[in-house]
């Protein structure tokens, strides 16, 4: 498929958000010992390396303005259906 401008504007905003999302992560760059002590990170052995990387995956947020999908859910005792915010950790 060929790529339109906007799909390639859109790509490179999402590439840039990944290595912003990247470069301010506490847990790169560190040694085995400091990763171990560092709340969030992993020291993480592989077959060909090991790195220290955050112990949780971010998940990408969907839509322009920033916030999390609302969702409706029903855990009330009535069962009606309530407008919610759904966590996405």
């Amino acid at each position: 498929m060929v790529q339109t401008r906007s799909m390639r504007k859109r790509q490179a905003s999402r590439r840039k958000s990944y290595d912003r999302r990247l470069k301010k992560s506490p847990c790169r760059g560190k040694g085995r010992a400091t990763c171990r002590r560092t709340t969030g990170c992993k020291y993480t052995k592989g077959k060909k390396r090991t790195f220290c990387r955050k112990g949780r995956n971010s998940k990408r947020m969907r839509g322009g303005n920033g916030q999390p999908h609302k969702i409706a859910f029903s855990n009330y005792p009535d069962g009606d259906i309530k407008e919610g915010i759904a966590s996405v950790n």
